[in-house]
């Protein structure tokens, strides 16, 4: 079958840069869909910058250097390629959002979609979520943060390329070095930028110049005439590509730099210009993958989380991914290929227009109504908006009779709305210090993504400050179960290993002898909802409303081990050890509701009702 999209002898494209695209787009698709040997699949990304950059970069050059250049050409041009299948998608994606149920995700869903309509996903997915961070598997629209990227570049290079072409008096060698310098001075961003903020290096475009202009580079050493003709050298660098695929790991930090050695080999494919394996049939389907990359982009995520919240993903992948490949064979001719040069600016204009406002109305509406809220408090008579976040350092109660300091994570934070309740009853007061993810102690520093973060590190000697100042009893509640670090030997301790155990056990030693004469109490992992793939009971309840286990057996909950361990150390050592399993659990199981009420949001947070049940009989810290 001959498809009008592999023809070989269309001019417009270059047959080796779409396998090149066709690599890169399965790259991301296989590494969403969790296949093993892939975990390094993000960077397909990475080679996406890299093509963009030689593409664009080289077809402004060539304009400006027979002065035929139209900034007003190059961004319709831009929005012909780029716009009518994103609103598409948008448009459609918010429609279906009414049959999200979930009213949190619903939420951040319409910020997400609304976001992507105005060019900046990639800054809205920097303030509220690390990329590999497992809950990105139900985000829709976690993808578009390169498309932010992107069109972030695209609205200043074509500035930046006049002025600079106009300044080196269109000189190829000049503004060869002028791209060289750019390159090394992004990358050196990027390099010390993983170092300080590594959310903000990963999504944000000035620490993604590099990558384009290592694509421009190729683009300039072209037009100068430079290139490599080795039959073999394509070959080898797909198999280098492959290979970083299968061995990159974002959960060790050493390989965030390594990301320059794929970008390195893509520019090198590029550069080659002797295409010796383009007759055999792998790299024409790659060639029918790089023409669709586009829509399969766009396309594969939203499919993939709407198989999972309904619960066929993992029974039914291969056909979830058959039906990706479909849909994007179909948006690609039917909306990309028509809106590229097929239709009139008055047809484009008004298709993007009703793209845009069903996507706004849709979205809006979900924002006017806390996610579409009050169907899943009429269902279940349970309001998700119950929980409150306090992030940081905050005081509840009678302040003038402070009793306590709470420090920890999000599983701090979820015992706060009952704390506070009994701090009003019995008319005395808490502070609260809480961080995101993040245990802080002093010789244990939470490890997540291959990072440190600064702000947790430095989390503990501000408690430390606090209880100085106000010389209050401590109250930790963490969620143990973590990856962790030793901040001095900068050892990173497994999981499961007794070494973790004995780290923390020393560390809440060394905290305990710190407050002394005031008293220290560690509260354990609570079970967790034992539902991670539905993210969570409450999740697997509204979305497939069967095969939610109300009850699961105790040896499977979250930080079963490290709790009885870690209990045992601290109780011997007259520290006070509070385990929620003694209280959302019986002796063989843990439960997820209990009297028809909920006791966790998502996979491992308390509901109000569910902190109630760990502190309620607990509440000797107001009793001195």
């Amino acid at each position: 079958m001959n498809y009008k999209i592999v023809n070989k002898n269309n001019q417009n494209f270059r047959n080796d840069i779409q396998a090149l695209r066709g690599i890169a787009v399965l790259l991301v698709v296989l590494y969403h869909l969790s296949i093993p040997g892939f975990q390094g699949g993000y960077i397909g990304v990475d080679i996406f910058f890299v093509i963009s950059g030689y593409l664009i970069i080289k077809k402004i050059v060539e304009s400006l250097i027979i002065d035929k250049f139209s900034i007003k050409h190059f961004f319709i041009k831009r929005v012909r390629r780029i716009l009518p299948l994103l609103y598409f998608i948008l448009a459609i994606t918010s429609a279906l959002s009414v049959f999200i149920k979930h009213p949190i995700d619903n939420l951040f869903f319409s910020r997400s979609s609304l976001s992507t309509l105005l060019f900046i996903p990639n800054f809205f997915f920097w303030r509220n979520i690390d990329y590999f961070n497992p809950k990105t598997e139900l985000m829709h629209l976690i993808h578009t943060w390169s498309l932010g990227v992107e069109e972030q570049i695209y609205f200043l290079l074509p500035f930046f390329l006049i002025i600079s072409y106009k300044l080196v008096k269109q000189s190829n060698k000049k503004i060869l070095l002028l791209f060289i310098f750019v390159f090394f001075s992004s990358y050196t961003l990027y390099f010390l930028g993983y170092y300080f903020q590594i959310n903000a290096t990963f999504y944000l475009f000035p620490f993604r110049v590099w990558e384009f202009f290592i694509g421009g580079i190729v683009a300039i050493l072209e037009i100068r005439g430079v290139k490599i003709s080795n039959k073999f050298l394509d070959l080898i660098l797909v198999i280098l590509i492959l290979l970083s695929a299968s061995l990159f790991n974002p959960e060790i930090y050493s390989h965030n730099y390594l990301i320059i050695f794929p970008v390195l080999f893509s520019a090198l494919f590029i550069l080659n210009e002797n295409k010796s394996w383009d007759e055999i049939f792998i790299f024409k389907n790659l060639i029918f993958f790089g023409y669709i990359s586009y829509s399969f982009y766009l396309i594969h995520q939203p499919i993939f989380v709407f198989s999972r919240l309904y619960g066929v993903y993992d029974v039914f992948k291969p056909l979830v991914f058959l039906a990706a490949v479909i849909l994007s064979f179909f948006t690609y001719v039917y909306i990309e290929e028509k809106f590229r040069s097929k239709v009139n600016k008055n047809q484009l204009f008004k298709f993007l227009l009703s793209c845009l406002t069903i996507t706004f109305l849709f979205n809006f509406y979900s924002l006017s109504t806390n996610g579409l809220n009050q169907r899943i408090v009429d269902q279940y008579g349970f309001n998700i908006y119950e929980r409150k976040t306090n992030i940081g350092i905050s005081k509840f109660g009678n302040q003038n009779n402070l009793r306590f300091i709470l420090y920890g994570d999000s599983h701090a934070d979820h015992y706060v709305q009952f704390l506070e309740e009994q701090a009003i009853k019995n008319d005395y007061g808490f502070i609260t210090f809480t961080t995101s993810a993040c245990i802080s102690l002093n010789k244990t520093v939470s490890f997540s993504s291959g990072y440190v973060n600064k702000n947790c590190s430095d989390a503990y000697s501000k408690l430390l400050d606090i209880q100085s100042e106000y010389n209050l009893d401590v109250v930790i509640a963490q969620r143990w179960d973590q990856s962790i670090i030793n901040p001095i030997t900068n050892q990173k301790i497994e999981n499961n290993s007794t070494q973790k155990v004995e780290n923390l056990y020393e560390s809440l030693l060394i905290l305990n002898e710190a407050i002394e004469p005031h008293k220290l109490t560690v509260v354990g992992n609570v079970p967790g909802s034992n539902s991670q793939k539905s993210g969570g009971y409450f999740r697997c309840k509204i979305y497939k409303a069967k095969d939610c286990l109300i009850k699961f057996s105790i040896v499977d909950g979250n930080g079963y081990n490290v709790n009885n361990v870690l209990g045992q150390k601290l109780n011997s050592a007259e520290i006070n050890f509070l385990d929620p399993y003694k209280y959302l659990c019986d002796s063989d199981y843990c439960f997820n509701e209990i009297d028809q009420k909920f006791i966790y949001y998502d996979n491992s947070h308390l509901t109000k009702f569910g902190s109630m049940l760990v502190f309620e009989n607990n509440i000797a810290l107001e009793d001195e």
